[in-house]
């Protein structure tokens, strides 16, 4: 259940990962939610009412909604490490793309923008590369192939996914 979170991943990770492996969500809520402390639903029913009003419930039911939202909050709570790295890489990222040509660090990670190319450089000396960095809208942007159409186009990422990048390319070097 853990990995259904994804990297930061919060309820629309839930909806992918129940499509994908046939999970009932509302079974999951009739089993969680009798489990979860009062104030973590309190929190996650004042994070549905937002989504509500930004159209952004995913077709859920308050009910699921609240149930999977308060498992993020939950999963958070209990490693809060994990998430402090998220938010540190998203901000060094940040700033390397703001500031060219200026090496940044983020734990044993370098992160620096040349020209066109953003660069996280592994412990492993490996870098990660990710074309045409840029800020959009307030998200990071980069260009890259979609993994469901396979066209290359700008695709958005985040703290959480750019540390899965990190962790999956770290273990390949080992």
């Amino acid at each position: 259940m853990e990995l259904g979170l994804g990297f930061g991943g919060g309820v629309a990770a839930f909806l992918t990962f129940a499509l994908v492996y046939g999970l009932d969500l509302d079974e999951l809520a009739n089993a969680a939610l009798p489990n979860i402390p009062r104030d973590v639903i309190r929190e996650a029913k004042s994070w549905y009412d937002e989504s509500v009003k930004r159209k952004s419930t995913f077709g859920l039911s308050e009910r699921v909604f609240i149930a999977c939202d308060s498992l993020k909050r939950l999963w958070r709570r209990a490693h809060p490490a994990t998430c402090d790295f998220w938010y540190e890489l998203e901000r060094t990222v940040r700033t390397a793309i703001a500031t060219p040509q200026k090496t940044l660090y983020c734990g044993y990670l370098k992160v620096r923008r040349d020209g066109a190319w953003l660069r996280i450089q592994l412990p492993s000396g490996r870098a990660l590369c990710y074309p045409s960095p840029s800020i959009e809208k307030g998200n990071i942007t980069y260009q890259g192939v979609n993994s469901y159409s396979r066209k290359w186009q700008r695709l958005k990422t985040y703290g959480g996914k750019l540390v899965e990048n990190v962790t999956q390319a770290a273990a390949r070097d080992v």
